[in-house]
């Protein structure tokens, strides 16, 4: 037994006088309370002030509120009010067990009310309603107005902390407005014994003050009293002795037998300030001097852990010790000390203090809200449209209830929204893949696996490639975590490259695929099972691990192969939603990242279903909010600035919501990694989001803000906060789509180019060749397609790239489809192209690798909004490297898949232009060299 248990059997009861999300994270409070060493908290301003001041904790939250446009009065109130519940509900187990004695905590009013008994009163019942918690008492100062609305508050049945009591008369007065308000409550027939409050009595600061008089009269030897000094560190003690013998008078008169008859409960004295501020004092003075039945004492961490290490347990002998007490302050006055006057000055600088300790913490907050929300000027009035809709649809409810109407009212649709909604419990349900994932990775390094490589397509590698990417760049994992790489692409050269960059012999391939028949997937595992084969590694299955949806080929493909691991995902989580489940945290583990603080951080976001207004200014909830106000002004083109470091980041979001929000003609347009131009030279459909970890773009965006560019800043800590930032952006995802109108959770026009691209590798196999159609141009070097029937006779090529671009206009993109290797050569090559295009026609362009972005923006390209000119680039590929076990080589499927998807768009009336080069010396020379 703890000493704190040992006191709380003598009556009294230890409450930590601190709260800060901190501790309510790391699980520091929750032990604190389960092992039973405090049995309650007590907070006010200046405790919120050092906890959000000295704290990063609390920023993502702030941020979120000054997006939504809060005002840095409810941004505090909306933070403490979280952290109150948070804690309130820790205790409540305490609050049971003792029959409602204890496992409270407190919040006060606003203390700029302490003189103003209407307003206080108002405040109380409004913060009584908010918290909604009936282990919760509302701190209300003793002032003159503050016992008048003691009374009023008691009455209306609401728990009342009185705080700042210093003096004896002002004592009785609280017991006085409490039982006053009591006694109203039984003329009004209600019940009184569920209603509960304490008195918090002040200690130290009395101490601070009379020693600082005491030793003034040492110095100056001027005194009547021939030992000042031995009342130094007495008076404050002497008065809460005091105190308590009021105390026990009011409980043993008339008065108050009549209302414990009726219910009525204690009104325990609560020592406070009990933290020792003099050094030359033992720092368990006032909790060891103050041991008494029927009291509190709340006390600072460094008090509580000195009192638990070396503090006395014994109760005081009260008779004997108050009696002591009564003569030490009757010798002050004998000193010329008046008391009355010294706690009448305590209470008014006490209530300054907080008020103070309010303004400073508010002006802190307002500073960041101006911050967060400079470039969000030229969304304001959108943002309150979207936020009021929002509340007359009950979006926070309905978003809390899963209810598939926020997206559908279709019911086939309906039918599987509802099968597509368990990542928004992946923080708490993700843990056991977490669990698994390390043995996994144990028995790999025990077998001497040094690398994998993830096979698959859009939501089944782009999560894998940012944690691995994150995991080299920014670090965070340990230093035999597995190096990943992600392989999706049908493109023969990429997949040389990867093959030349691993040891064959050390590899694990995680085989990825939640439908577990992905083309691209299923023949990269069937190339490297016959490659293994090949280079005679004895086992390859134990080379291999599966993730696919139960029941899945794949699924049935690796069991008969008897792969290393086949691990069942879960089937009720879309792949674009898939980061934190099997799909992306098996990788994530294997790369030596701490999966469960990877979903610690997501938790900090997940949505807090318990409270509707937290609902509201949810990171991910706002976030969607800002997207949705972006769209209503016309900015749908979703601009991702990233930090070097991040880029792999803006990958994974755009497939997120291309995929999610570009269908039935409607959708944003996620423009990824655009080579940055002038500030000013920008048009206003965009809305630009900066994913930052270093600040390394913060001069190019403060220019994007002063030419009225709307800004969406987001700042990643560390390799283990993206876990926090995947689940902002599916519940920000989410969000937007439902106030858009559309079904996040399906891709419609995907099968499409899925189905014409299968056509095609049939009839290849058929005839050995690929049918590219009707051609607009053609020399030895290079061949075009179009369904532009404008282009004139004898243009050559560079004309006929010039005058397809010329269509485009305001609001349009344009899109480079590159079915080619995914290498940095590639990339530079392209992005100097894109360059030109966007400095030339001055609208937002997009650069996709295929077949990688055909899992990714291919749906918003046939089934979003019809503003988009595609140029699709196809290049001569030999037909060296073959599929195993099929009849056609990896450069003839990519070459397939191109004019699939091609024909595709074709079908939905997109503008395209296809260029095939026979000659890849020539591709590089026309990307160089045209426009």
């Amino acid at each position: 037994m703890n000493k704190s248990e040992n006191v709380y059997q003598s009556g009294q009861a230890l409450w930590l006088d601190n709260i800060n999300r901190s501790v309510l994270l790391n699980g520091w409070l929750s032990d604190q309370i389960q092992s039973k060493k405090i049995w309650g908290l007590t907070s006010n301003p200046s405790i919120f002030k050092k906890a959000i001041s000295g704290s990063d904790v609390y920023l993502s939250d702030i941020q979120s509120m000054s997006w939504l446009g809060y005002t840095s009065s409810r941004i505090y109130e909306e933070i403490a009010v979280r952290d109150v519940q948070d804690a309130v509900d820790l205790l409540h187990p305490v609050y049971m067990d003792t029959d409602g004695n204890d496992g409270y905590i407190s919040l006060e009013v606003n203390p700029d009310l302490a003189n103003k008994a209407d307003e206080t009163i108002s405040e109380a019942k409004r913060l009584w309603s908010k918290l909604n918690r009936e282990n919760i008492f509302i701190k209300i100062p003793a002032t003159i107005a503050g016992i008048s609305a003691i009374r009023d508050v008691i009455a209306a049945g609401i728990n009342v902390n009185v705080t700042l009591i210093f003096s004896i008369e002002r004592y009785r007065q609280v017991i006085n407005a409490y039982f006053e308000g009591l006694e109203k409550r039984i003329e009004a027939r209600k019940n009184i014994s569920n209603i509960r409050s304490v008195a918090s009595f002040f200690i130290s600061r009395i101490d601070r003050v009379i020693d600082n008089q005491l030793q003034n009269l040492v110095s100056s030897r001027q005194r009547t009293d021939k030992h000042p000094a031995d009342l130094l560190g007495k008076i404050g003690i002497a008065n809460a002795l005091q105190a308590y013998q009021v105390f026990l008078d009011s409980t043993s008169d008339e008065r108050f037998r009549k209302l414990a008859a009726k219910g009525g409960q204690l009104q325990r004295p609560l020592w406070a300030s009990t933290s020792t501020k003099n050094p030359d004092y033992p720092d368990t003075l006032y909790i060891d001097s103050l041991i008494m039945p029927d009291t509190v004492n709340t006390i600072p961490n460094l008090t509580l852990d000195a009192y638990l290490d070396h503090g006395s347990t014994k109760v005081i002998d009260f008779s004997k010790q108050v009696k002591i007490a009564m003569a030490h302050i009757s010798r002050l006055d004998g000193l010329g000390i008046n008391l009355g006057k010294v706690t009448k000055k305590l209470e008014d600088d006490g209530v300054k203090a907080f008020s103070d300790a309010q303004k400073e913490l508010l002006s802190e907050i307002e500073n960041l809200r101006l911050e967060h929300g400079r470039g969000l000027n030229p969304l304001s009035e959108n943002i309150a449209t979207v936020l009021e809709n929002l509340d007359k649809e009950k979006f926070y409810r309905r978003l809390c209830t899963q209810n598939e109407t926020l997206w559908s009212d279709e019911e086939k649709k309906k039918k599987e929204i509802r099968r597509r909604l368990a990542w928004l419990s992946a923080p708490d349900e993700s843990r056991k893949i977490v669990d698994r994932a390390k043995k996994l990775f144990s028995q790999l390094k025990a077998d001497g696996y040094s690398h994998a490589v993830v096979l698959g397509m859009g939501g089944s590698s782009l999560a894998p490639e940012v944690y691995g990417h994150l995991a080299t760049k920014l670090g965070g994992k340990s230093p035999d975590g597995l190096n990943i790489q992600v392989l999706d692409s049908s493109d023969p050269g990429q997949i040389l490259d990867i093959q030349k960059s691993i040891p064959l012999e050390k590899t694990v391939f995680i085989v990825s695929s939640k439908s577990g028949g992905t083309i691209e997937t299923i023949s990269l595992y069937s190339y490297f099972w016959k490659l293994l084969e090949s280079e005679k590694i004895k086992v390859p299955a134990s080379h291999f691990v599966a993730i696919t949806d139960p029941g899945s080929r794949l699924e049935e493909i690796a069991k008969k192969k008897n792969f290393r691991a086949v691990i069942s995902a879960n089937p009720d989580v879309g792949g674009r939603y898939s980061a934190l489940i099997e799909f992306g945290l098996i990788p994530a583990v294997l790369s030596g990242l701490d999966g469960y603080e990877l979903l610690q951080r997501a938790k900090l976001t997940e949505l807090n279903c318990e409270d509707l207004v937290q609902t509201e200014w949810n990171k991910g909830v706002a976030l969607g909010v800002l997207l949705g106000a972006g769209y209503a002004a016309g900015r749908d083109k979703l601009t991702l600035i990233s930090d070097s470091k991040l880029t792999p980041i803006g990958a994974w979001i755009e497939q997120l919501v291309a995929e999610s929000s570009g269908k039935e003609g409607l959708g944003l347009l996620p423009v990824q990694d655009e080579p940055h131009q002038d500030a000013s030279y920008y048009r206003d459909d965009r809305i630009f989001v900066y994913l930052s970890n270093v600040n390394e773009y913060g001069g190019w965006v403060d220019k994007l803000i002063e030419y009225g560019q709307p800004v969406i800043k987001m700042d990643l800590k560390d390799t283990l906060d993206i876990g926090r930032l995947f689940m902002v952006w599916e519940i920000a995802t989410a969000t937007v789509c439902s106030i858009m109108g559309v079904n996040a959770f399906d891709q419609p026009d995907v099968q499409l180019s899925k189905d014409i691209s299968s056509k095609m590798v049939r009839e290849y196999k058929v005839k050995g060749e690929l049918d590219f159609g009707e051609m607009v141009f053609e020399n030895e070097s290079v061949c075009m397609f179009s369904n532009n029937d404008s282009f004139s006779k004898g243009m050559d090529q560079e004309e006929i790239l010039e005058a397809f671009l010329e269509q485009s206009g305001q609001g349009d993109y344009i899109s480079i489809n590159a079915f080619l290797a995914r290498n940095d050569k590639n990339r530079k090559l392209l992005q100097r192209f894109r360059e030109r295009i966007l400095r030339k026609y001055n609208v937002a362009t997009t650069l996709g690798f295929g077949p990688r972005f055909l899992h990714s923006t291919g749906q918003y390209h046939k089934g979003g909004k019809n503003s988009g000119l595609f140029i699709v680039l196809t290049a001569f590929h030999d037909e060296k490297l073959l599929i195993s076990g099929e009849d056609i080589s990896f450069g003839a499927l990519i070459n397939a898949q191109a004019v699939g998807d091609r024909n595709a768009l074709l079908q939905q009336k997109r503008r395209v232009l296809h260029i095939h080069f026979k000659d890849n010396v020539f591709l590089k020379y026309f990307l160089e060299q045209a426009l």
